[in-house]
């Protein structure tokens, strides 16, 4: 490729998007991602991390578990007042996984908007948080973001090799399409839409589970799993053979009594 004049986007192959090139040389209007939001996220990487029990302490998520339907985190001691409130997700942050392997099918770069699953919870260290100046402005980075387009120009900021990061300078760097306000409103709808449908969809798998938690059986299948004792087993479980002999045995009897049911 070939870039008009030499700078630190143009020195790594990694880092050079044709396409952020082309939005950056044509007439369509755009702004930097940094003009759009309040914050381009901040980093709980040097956060104290001690782990305590719930009723001490806040929810730490990881990168993983802010995607996951049912977020489970670790519970550690809340740091202090500064950093707390700036790593403290708030409804409508499109959160990023920051950092990770680069592919289609890989999390890294893939945005999400907050929800009320997610509200409260403070951030792990590879997630960045971005406060968008508004919720339209948010469903429009969302949308945008989630586009092969502005993935491909979030991994373009990536740095390092092993792990590849988002280069916060360079994100912030990146160029948004400026809107009419009548598409706008289509995206915005459709985001919060999206946003909605998650939050019932959760809670109509904690119902179901409910349910099921109800049974005697599974009761006793969770009160084998509570126990806390040393375990041995003869591995020779062929049904179960895409399951890690440490995870079958921890179980205790638990899977076995569920299988059998």
């Amino acid at each position: 490729f070939t870039v008009a004049s030499v700078s630190q986007v143009a020195l790594r192959a990694l880092n050079y998007s044709p396409v952020a090139d082309r939005l950056r040389r044509s007439a369509r209007p755009t702004v930097r991602l940094a003009d759009c939001v309040a914050n381009l996220g901040d980093s709980s990487s040097r956060v104290i991390r001690v782990e305590c029990d719930s009723t001490y302490g806040v929810r730490m998520l990881g990168q993983t578990d802010t995607y996951a339907i049912e977020p489970q985190g670790r519970w550690i001691r809340a740091p202090e007042s500064n950093d707390l409130a700036k790593l403290t997700i708030r409804r409508g942050d499109i959160l990023i996984a920051g950092a990770g392997q680069v592919g289609a099918t890989t999390l890294f770069g893939r945005p999400e908007i907050a929800d009320s699953r997610l509200v409260g919870c403070i951030l792990g260290g590879d997630t960045l948080a971005l406060n968008p100046k508004s919720t339209r402005i948010g469903a429009l980075l969302f949308a945008y973001l989630l586009s092969p387009t502005g993935r491909d120009l979030l991994v373009s900021t990536a740095y390092g090799t092993s792990i590849p990061r988002i280069h916060l300078n360079l994100a912030g760097d990146l160029p948004i399409p400026v809107c009419d306000e009548k598409t706008l409103d289509v995206i915005f709808e459709q985001a919060s839409v999206a946003v909605q449908a998650r939050e019932e969809y959760a809670v109509r798998i904690s119902r179901a589970r409910e349910d099921l938690e109800r049974r005697e059986e599974m009761q006793a299948a969770l009160a084998e799993c509570r126990t806390r004792e040393l375990r041995t087993r003869m591995w020779g479980d062929t049904l179960l053979g895409s399951l890690g002999a440490w995870n079958y045995i921890s179980a205790g009897q638990a899977l076995a009594t569920l299988r059998d049911v």
